[in-house]
């Protein structure tokens, strides 16, 4: 009995890796219900009610096996579905690192251009202040000079 259920798991698995996650319970859910329905039909030919509640009862397991394989089918699509949107999304965010990385070097590189032309413009200023402040000393002695005379 054992080495009968490790078969099943084993041809369940099989099936289910080649046609998809939950094919099997669908196709087995399907025969289930399927027999339970011609044995609930019989018993109702036959006038037995213990073969139609049977059948029914099948019936019942079979589609609710069913169900559970279009459940694992599902299951599989949301999470195939998780995993792909998921690498597109690091594969975003590996881009927008990348491109910040641009950005940010391109910053970097005004920054050091701005502050050299501002430290340029500030040595111009002082020198240009400097010529100012000898030019108006050479005026006040030539002035200084003039009125000693």
């Amino acid at each position: 009995m054992k080495q009968q259920e490790s078969f099943n798991q084993s041809a369940k698995r099989d099936v289910d890796g080649v046609l998809g996650s939950g094919t099997s319970d669908k196709v087995v859910g399907q025969a289930k219900s399927t027999f339970g329905a011609a044995k609930a039909k019989v018993g109702e030919w036959l006038d037995d009610a213990k073969l139609q509640v049977e059948g029914r009862r099948e019936q019942a397991e079979g589609d609710v096996q069913h169900l559970k394989g279009e459940a694992k089918a599902l299951f599989e699509k949301v999470k195939s579905k998780v995993e792909e949107t998921s690498e597109e999304l690091r594969e975003k965010a590996l881009e927008a690192k990348e491109k910040a990385a641009v950005i940010l070097d391109q910053a970097k590189d005004k920054a050091s251009q701005f502050a050299a032309d501002a430290k340029s413009k500030v040595n111009d200023a002082i020198s240009t202040g400097k010529a100012k402040v000898e030019a108006a000393q050479d005026e006040a002695k030539a002035a200084a000079s003039k009125t000693r005379s």
